[in-house]
């Protein structure tokens, strides 16, 4: 079993007061797995917000696909991490899971602090 397993019960319970969904990774290409996460999540009632530095300012499904996370200007209850942990920190798996933090400082700067802001991380 993964070392970044969370059991059903404890997913229900994050997402039960989640709103709105910073997808960081999202892509534009129909075939890629983030694009059907953003589409299931976005059947499922949440408001799905993409962030990709190299589609910023198309549309994707609807919503302007932003730059970073300091471009968007509504309140983020979740910010789903759709980027390999390998293209950040090359290494074994070991490696990879003790640098889980520098990867969220990475992405969540000193003006993007949402408050209650839930990090899941898709590797």
């Amino acid at each position: 079993m993964s070392e970044l397993y969370y059991p059903d019960w404890q997913i229900r319970r994050i997402l039960r007061d989640v709103n709105t969904v910073a997808m960081v990774g999202a892509s534009t290409n129909w075939n890629r797995p983030s694009y059907f996460a953003m589409k299931y999540m976005q059947d499922k009632g949440f408001r799905v917000i993409p962030v990709n530095p190299r589609s910023a300012g198309e549309t994707l499904l609807g919503e302007e696909v932003v730059a970073s996370l300091k471009d968007i200007t509504v309140p983020v209850d979740m910010v789903d991490i759709f980027q390999p942990v390998l293209d950040f920190f090359p290494g074994s798996r070991g490696q990879i899971f003790q640098k889980q933090r520098e990867i969220i400082r990475q992405f969540l700067s000193v003006d993007f602090q949402p408050v209650g802001a839930i990090l899941f991380h898709q590797i």
